[in-house]
């Protein structure tokens, strides 16, 4: 009988004493584990992202095409419907490899376009300022998406790389922050919040 008894105490005292602990434990670990992911989530929507790149030659004229991905959110729309604009640079290099020396920069050149909101009309506006090209977008994510898509961009013409040797094509996307009313401009002197990169995305130039 006692020995029956010091075993029923026992299945009580793990039934009501330590599965409630290991469950709170659990529900800890669920909870840090749930914090990490959202996290990182949130930091990967804020991201830069070059998904594909690539370069053609047409006619002897080199075209790069890419894909990337901006992020787009509610704070970026309000930030736009505030009167900011926004830049969206892609920059692109050509250099060539020296042994032994740094490598020759070939050609580096910039596509910028601009992107802001048009209170009027509604409507997200996204200027190139190069040409002077803008184009209409009735959502941000249509405004984006466009952005992200790189086609056939001429970058130079094969006699700037008439020499023999091996050559590599860089390409970076960045994002920031471009016009501030003057209100919005005291407001947020100190703060650099819209300044992305997404870092080099390389690859060689085969000719």
């Amino acid at each position: 009988m006692i020995k029956n008894y010091w075993l029923l105490n026992l299945i009580w005292v793990a039934a009501n004493v330590l599965s409630p602990i290991s469950m709170a434990q659990s529900t800890e670990k669920n909870i840090e584990s749930n914090m990490t992911t959202s996290a990182i989530s949130a930091a990967s929507v804020n991201k830069i992202i070059v998904e594909t790149a690539a370069i053609n030659v047409n006619n002897g004229v080199y075209q790069v095409s890419a894909k990337i991905q901006y992020p787009k959110n509610e704070e970026i729309n309000n930030t736009l419907r505030d009167g900011v604009s926004l830049a969206y640079d892609i920059h692109v290099e050509v250099a060539e490899a020296k042994n032994y020396w740094f490598d020759n920069t070939v050609i580096s050149i910039t596509l910028r376009r601009v992107l802001s909101f048009h209170a009027v009309s509604e409507r997200y506006l996204v200027k190139n300022t190069t040409t002077g090209d803008q184009t209409s977008y009735s959502s941000l994510e249509d405004a984006v998406v466009f952005l992200g898509k790189i086609e056939a961009w001429p970058i130079m013409v094969s006699a700037q790389i008439s020499e023999p040797g091996e050559y590599t094509v860089r390409l970076r996307a960045s994002q920031y922050r471009r016009h501030l009313t003057g209100a919005l401009r005291a407001l947020l002197f100190w703060t650099n919040n819209w300044s992305r990169d997404s870092g080099w995305y390389s690859w060689p130039l085969i000719r």
